[in-house]
């Protein structure tokens, strides 16, 4: 197995079977909380602006009525 140097010429130690395997493994896990981070920010935005759209505090009034005022 040849030798890998670093920036700065020193000789890396080699990796093992065991180093690759944990590499793996953590990778696995660091990829599936980003999932699970990613969907639950879009189901918490998704849901949030269906609350907002659809709660009767934001519906101001009669949708005809501003019609015709904005058309005065």
């Amino acid at each position: 197995m040849p030798e890998n140097f670093d920036a700065f010429g020193e000789v890396l130690p080699a990796r093992g079977v065991n180093d690759a395997e944990g590499s793996r493994t953590s990778s696995a896990v660091l990829r599936q909380v980003g999932q699970v981070i990613f969907w639950a920010l879009v189901v918490s935005i998704v849901l949030a602006r269906v609350f907002y759209f659809t709660d009767p505090v934001f519906q101001s009034g009669n949708a005809q009525a501003a019609k015709t005022e904005a058309a005065r």
